[in-house]
């Protein structure tokens, strides 16, 4: 009885087994079973870190970039790395510089050019980047190197405050928990350009650090149109599994020459040329930004952030002046020198501006079962000095300007810009 019964149960198994083994065999390609799920992405889609929701739950096209794939891109810069990867995104350099490019998202745009409409809002760790002046976002003074997540928010959302009218860019940095490693790459190519970036990161127990730094120098595919910008990132934090605390400083200093459109007479006797030199500007800016969260229960996190920014810019452009335009197109008719013929031909246009915005936020998000509610009250404060001046003068024969008047103020308001979003 007992050996029947063994019989009666091994047969079935091994006429399984003999079932399975030669369709295997037949499919050699077909992946091993696993008892895994599948990766579920989780976003943030609030400037501040909250619950987090799952990707597929978003209504709408969220697109979001790891730290994998910013590596892979080797972009300059945030702006090229958007363009390289994200679909509905374009770049446009007027200027002729990579780190001052117009981004543009279905038709709303983002630049750090002072004048043009704003579309979009930049928030890095809950800081709102725009400047109060203008609402521009500086692409040089962003760490790409220290970000550890993109997210692409479209739509008009008030959640992220002033000219989100076609959505946001959420960025998230890098902690030496999630990064506890060393890693340093230098890489170089045309026109002289040379770039390093390097970072550390580890944790001991309840604390971590990380710290990152790029370095960027070339000399530009035109005349005269030298760059560099230097970037630090640094944050300390603690973390015990409840609470988690994270101090971070941003510093940013960058020398960019772009010298904008040159008309197409120069441009068939030589593509290197431009119109006139220069078209420099300046920025030297740090911030400091304590963020927090602390879970108070499973269902409920409270988040907030405290932060200072302050950013100093200078621009000189060296500039034709409006009658310059007729006479050089009738030199030119002539076949003569436009820089012989005509005088008064240039003005050296100066800008200083300094912006100082301090900000907190407080948010306070919950978890059901079904649904994720958030609420909270963010107050920005910035306060914006601008000078502009102007000195007459005449063109040399590199296309520069030689001042030949004193420099007169032409304007010198002030500003100040005050946010409350609840």
């Amino acid at each position: 009885m007992k050996s029947s019964r063994l019989l009666g149960a091994v047969v079935p198994a091994l006429a399984a087994v003999a079932v399975v083994s030669p369709v295997n065999a037949q499919d050699p390609q077909r992946p091993p079973l696993s008892l895994e799920t599948p990766t579920v992405e989780v976003i943030a889609t609030t400037p501040l870190p909250g619950l987090g929701v799952p990707i597929e739950q978003v209504p709408s096209n969220v697109q979001a970039l790891t730290d994998s794939a910013i590596e892979q891109r080797q972009a300059v810069n945030l702006s090229d790395l958007l363009s390289r990867t994200l679909p509905s995104v374009n770049i446009n350099e007027v200027t002729g510089n990579p780190f001052q490019a117009d981004l543009n998202y279905r038709g709303f745009l983002v630049s750090p050019l002072l004048g043009t409409p704003q579309g979009l809002s930049v928030y890095q760790d809950g800081v709102r980047l725009n400047e109060p002046f203008g609402d521009v976002v500086y692409w040089d003074l962003i760490p790409q190197n220290a970000i550890s997540v993109v997210n692409l928010i479209p739509g008009s959302n008030p959640l992220y405050g002033l000219n989100s009218l076609g959505g946001a860019l959420s960025l998230r940095t890098k902690t030496g928990a999630e990064y506890p490693h060393t890693s340093a790459q230098i890489y170089g190519g045309s026109w002289d350009r040379i770039g390093v970036d390097v970072e550390h990161g580890g944790y001991n127990d309840k604390i971590d650090y990380y710290f990152s730094g790029s370095y960027f120098d070339e000399d530009g595919w035109r005349d005269f149109s030298p760059s560099t910008v230097k970037q630090f990132f640094g944050k300390v934090g603690y973390d015990d599994g409840t609470t988690d605390l994270d101090l971070s400083l941003s510093v940013g200093d960058s020398d960019l020459t772009g010298n904008g459109v040159t008309p197409e007479s120069m441009l068939d006797r030589r593509r290197r040329e431009v119109f006139t030199i220069p078209d420099n500007t300046k920025k030297d800016m740090w911030m400091l930004n304590l963020t927090g969260n602390h879970m108070l229960n499973d269902a409920f996190r409270l988040g907030g952030n405290v932060y200072y920014r302050t950013n100093r810019i200078k621009t000189l452009n060296g500039d034709a002046n409006d009658d310059y335009e007729d006479c050089f197109e009738d030199a030119e008719d002539d076949g003569l020198d436009p820089l012989d013929e005509c005088t008064e031909t240039a003005v050296n246009n100066r800008t200083r501006t300094k912006e100082d915005v301090v900000g907190a936020a407080l948010q306070l998000s919950q978890l059901t079962e079904r649904n994720q509610a958030t609420a909270g009250v963010s107050f920005d404060r910035g306060k914006a000095d601008f000078r502009q001046s102007a000195a007459e003068g005449v063109l040399d024969h590199r296309r520069g300007v030689v001042e030949t008047e004193d420099e007169e103020i032409e304007n010198q308001p002030g500003r100040h810009h005050h946010h409350l979003l609840i």
